[in-house]
């Protein structure tokens, strides 16, 4: 009776133990299963959130992506224009200094005392009325009006208004315009006159006992308080016996229209000016232009 309570409780041992074992491995099978499914919802989570979020996302790293692009095209953009800037300055410098080169280089030959104010020819007006020219340089500037306006050796006319920031000139072709002159070979002298004519200017008082040669050069005689001595006026074209004294047509040395800049200076501002040396050098540039 003992030995079959023995193995009844052996045996209900054996079948606790196996259902103990039983029980951990069902459990650790969920257990493994739980952690898998977990995994998995972990998994299809972070694969929604990014469907989901994706299009967000590249929405916002596109925003600031044109954000970027912009910003650096607005510094591109201001670069460029102080580049810009700076090239436009000193292709002006340069332009400026070639431009007036050979006016400069032509001033640095004489001797001068006083300031040789240079200025650049902004207006010009030649009409039967009047016959002007505005340039960029006015009384802050140290320009008065006993100063002519000269190209090279070549006399334009005289200032007659002067402003801060910019003056008139009166150019010589101007009826306003009389100037003390001389011809160089004949030595005769009289008075230049403008007619208001762009393309010619009267030589006046010259006595019908002078002699006059066609082709001769006049030049300014430096007598009166404005007109300095030794500038070029122009060229005889022709002449006529006109009571007693002699009516003499001369065509200007220069044409304004293609002058682009000048000197202001005063009378007397200019010296070791030699008036031969003017006109044989007027005279081989003729020469030289002839075809």
């Amino acid at each position: 009776m003992a030995s079959k309570k023995r193995v009844r409780w052996s045996v209900f041992g054996i079948v606790v133990v196996m259902g103990l074992y039983a029980s951990s491995l069902r459990v650790e099978s969920i257990r493994t299963s739980l952690d898998s499914f977990g995994s998995w919802c972990f998994s299809a989570g972070m694969h929604l959130q990014q469907e989901l979020l994706s299009p967000f996302n590249q929405w916002c790293k596109y925003g600031a992506s044109i954000n970027a692009l912009h910003e650096r095209i607005d510094r591109l953009q201001k670069e460029r224009d102080t580049l810009w800037e700076e090239m436009v300055k000193r292709e002006g410098i340069v332009t400026f200094g070639q431009d007036t080169e050979e006016i400069r280089t032509y001033a640095r030959r004489y001797k001068h005392e006083g300031e040789l104010v240079l200025a650049q020819c902004m207006v010009k007006e030649g009409t039967p009325d009047q016959q002007v020219m505005i340039v960029d340089k006015g009384a802050r500037h140290g320009v008065t009006t006993s100063m002519v306006a000269v190209y090279k050796n070549m006399l334009l006319g005289r200032v007659s208004e002067v402003q801060d920031w910019h003056s008139k000139v009166t150019l010589i072709t101007d009826r306003l315009c009389k100037i003390a002159a001389y011809c160089v070979k004949t030595r005769a002298a009289g008075i230049v006159e403008g007619v208001n004519k762009i393309d010619e200017l009267q030589l006046s008082y010259i006595s019908h006992l002078s002699t006059v040669e066609m082709g001769d050069e006049v030049l300014s005689s430096g007598q009166g308080l404005i007109f300095p001595r030794g500038f070029a006026l122009g060229t005889i074209l022709h002449c006529e016996i006109d009571g007693l004294y002699q009516k003499i047509a001369i065509k200007p040395c220069i044409d304004v229209a293609s002058i682009d800049f000048c000197y202001l200076l005063e009378k007397g501002a200019v010296s070791g000016f030699d008036p031969a040396e003017v006109a044989e050098e007027r005279q081989n540039k003729r020469e030289l232009d002839k075809p």
